[in-house]
């Protein structure tokens, strides 16, 4: 039997999901880590996957979700900090400075998530958002222009709310009504709201500054119009947002993305930022290493052009599908 087909088979996943595990050698066959899909067992052999695969004791729901756990949880000195506090860094700071310049972004952007609401932008099936519930979000809107790609188990998620088949140009255009429709909702379904979006200060946009347990069934006109709340609001929505997008440039909707949250965490990926004349590879993996830097540069101008403060960018350590290097940039305003 293939081992593809037998992980398919025990963990009730797809033979795509299946074939990732294995090119990312998380499995193992008899103690050692096989990269071929195709690779033959027997019944006697002993099949286990590595703890990498599961997110909070959940087979990992997406590639997607693969690529954000191991940029959080990668402590190594690999990305590069290109601007901080409007200065464009040309470092001669030593291996152990950067290193530690590095690790206070990444504990930043930990503290970002934990206990706080955030926009998953393009979730898809729901990679990012799973990381992120794991890492201790309060809440987490999970938007995306596809309907019914989320994970089943996230859908069922007290914790999450899905916005299908909606651009996010849309969603930036009209905040209110969509924010407004999630809680009534959520109102609806349940009597009782343990978790309920806080909205404060209506303005031109709404503004979502947190989850705020609530016991009263009757909660709607407190959470729309009481003023006398703790001020902890901030006139944009979310704490921060991730955004993972397909067939569309970042720079298509960067304006969008940033009358979210003043921290974004981004995945650039070149196929879809280069134009169709770059060249690729039978398999489509952008093959024209100039394009891309041009590509990235385009972004980090366009960060720059809208008073960013601190720019990180590094190298996700997973792969696209088709074997595309793709970046994370991390950027906060």
């Amino acid at each position: 039997m293939r081992l593809d087909q037998y992980i398919a088979a025990i963990y009730h996943c797809s033979r795509q999901k299946a074939n990732d595990m294995i090119k990312q050698h998380c499995v193992l066959v008899n103690n050692q880590r096989i990269s071929k899909p195709a690779y033959r067992i027997t019944q006697d052999d002993i099949i286990v996957l590595t703890k990498e695969v599961f997110i909070a004791n959940t087979l990992y729901c997406s590639r997607g979700a693969f690529k954000l756990q191991r940029f959080l949880e990668n402590t190594l000195c690999k990305g590069q900090i290109i601007k901080r506090d409007n200065q464009t860094q040309s470092y001669t700071h030593t291996k152990d400075s950067m290193q530690e310049e590095i690790t206070a972004i990444k504990q930043h952007i930990h503290a970002l998530i934990a206990r706080h609401v955030l926009l998953d932008v393009g979730a898809s099936s729901g990679g990012f958002t799973q990381v992120l519930l794991a890492k201790g979000a309060r809440f987490v809107i999970a938007q995306d222009i596809g309907s019914l790609q989320l994970d089943k188990n996230l859908r069922k998620n007290k914790k999450v709310f899905s916005l299908e088949n909606l651009d996010i140009r849309d969603f930036s255009n009209h905040q209110r009504f969509w924010l407004e429709s999630l809680l009534l909702d959520s109102l609806r379904r349940e009597s009782k709201v343990s978790c309920a979006l806080k909205l404060s200060r209506f303005q031109s946009l709404q503004s979502v500054y947190w989850i705020h347990k609530k016991s009263c069934p009757n909660i709607l006109d407190s959470i729309l119009h009481n003023n006398k709340a703790e001020q902890h609001y901030t006139t944009k929505p979310f704490r921060m947002l991730t955004c993972d997008v397909s067939f569309v440039s970042l720079s298509k909707i960067l304006h969008s993305l940033r009358s979210f949250s003043n921290h974004l965490l981004l995945l650039f990926k070149p196929q879809f930022e280069v134009g169709l004349y770059a060249k690729r590879n039978k398999k489509g993996v952008v093959t024209d290493i100039k394009a891309i830097e041009q590509s990235l540069l385009s972004i980090l101008r366009l960060l720059e052009d809208c008073n960013v403060k601190l720019i990180y960018i590094e190298k996700s350590q997973v792969k696209g599908r088709e074997g595309n290097e793709e970046f994370f940039i991390f950027c906060q305003f």
